[in-house]
């Protein structure tokens, strides 16, 4: 339980949450996208900025009504991703993190991770990217049913979401790949 605090960064985003009570505190940013709560209670806080939803009816049930909300941030989705001033490259990289470690399952098809509806989508930077989240063991590759399945490493969950946080300060090497595409 934590009351009455403090706190500067709440990074919930993929996240399993259980048993957790937050009341009557401060908090100054909720990262808040595909997370699962269970026996989550948050009352009487104060959020200076929540990323994830776009208004205030759609906060999550577990935030009672007594919360208050001075900023919501929507999520970043696919076509919000189109809306970015970034390079067709580093909007493939931002959907391809999204799709691996922000979406809900423990994996993506191959066909699937490397379908992009959108106009900037670039299958062969695609590639290149998976090709590099493989060497680099940010995601493995094994056989599935009907193809390769690719299943993304969650020790890098925090790295690959200060990508999508960070985008042009990020100094991650697969930004930097993507940034000189």
């Amino acid at each position: 339980m934590v009351n009455n605090s403090h706190i500067v960064d709440l990074r919930m985003a993929g996240k399993t949450i259980t048993k957790l009570i937050i009341q009557s505190t401060v908090i100054e940013k909720i990262t808040h996208e595909e997370c699962e709560v269970s026996d989550v209670w948050i009352n009487d806080c104060l959020i200076t900025d929540f990323y994830g939803v776009s208004e205030n009816r759609k906060l999550p049930d577990y935030f009672r009504d007594d919360c208050s909300v001075q900023v919501f941030n929507h999520t970043l989705n696919t076509s919000k991703i189109s809306e970015l001033d970034l390079n067709d490259a580093q909007k493939t990289l931002l959907v391809i993190i999204k799709k691996l470690f922000f979406q809900h399952g423990a994996g993506r098809k191959e066909e699937a991770l490397l379908r992009g509806a959108e106009s900037y989508w670039d299958r062969r930077i695609a590639q290149r990217i998976i090709t590099f989240m493989i060497s680099e063991k940010i995601v493995s590759r094994i056989k599935g049913d009907q193809g390769h399945v690719y299943v993304p490493q969650r020790r890098h969950t925090r790295r690959m979401g200060a990508i999508v946080e960070l985008r042009r300060s990020s100094k991650d090497p697969i930004w930097d790949m993507v940034s000189s595409a």
